[in-house]
């Protein structure tokens, strides 16, 4: 099977919705607790919030959108301090963080419970992960079988037109 999705950023989109440059940095298929082992590593997020202060280039905001792997393997248990700790360790350089609620796929609204599980994990998300804002992409780019030209077809990543849609959106 081929995804489409996970090498498609929603960056491009971004960028051209702000009219701004964005360093897009993305780690598919792995889980929080390997980004926050990374965070300070050589190409970690910390390292590069850092490097581009230092060069007087600054981020205006960080937009972390972490978690979906997490979800899928229903090990989010530390998610929400995982989520904590890199939300705090970025604002601490003086930079905004944005966190990015998880997107609905079709893992998430198969079942009442897992949509209903997700919905409480972006209001935990929201409240508790320490960003200065916050943004519910599930509402931005919901999730339902007849929206299958953004979804890649294991229902879970978007396609490149869904992360054109979220970056538009966003």
């Amino acid at each position: 099977m081929t995804l489409d999705g996970p090498r498609v950023p929603y960056s491009a989109s971004l960028e051209r919705e702000i009219g701004a440059s964005i360093d897009p940095v993305g780690w598919a298929g792995i889980t929080s607790d390997s980004i926050v082992r990374g965070l300070e590593g050589n190409g970690g997020l910390l390292t590069r919030v850092k490097a581009a202060a230092e060069a007087g280039e600054p981020y205006d905001a960080v937009l972390l959108l972490l978690g979906t792997n997490d979800f899928l393997r229903d090990s989010y248990n530390l998610l929400l301090a995982n989520l904590k700790a890199l939300h705090a360790a970025v604002r601490a350089t003086g930079t905004v963080t944005i966190a990015l609620g998880l997107p609905q796929s079709r893992t998430s609204e198969s079942t009442p419970e897992r949509s209903a599980a997700l919905k409480r994990l972006n209001e935990q998300i929201a409240s508790g992960s320490g960003a200065s804002h916050f943004i519910d992409t599930a509402t931005l780019v919901p999730f339902d079988e007849d929206s299958g030209h953004l979804w890649a077809s294991d229902g879970t990543h978007m396609s490149a037109a869904g992360y054109e849609a979220l970056g538009t959106a966003l």
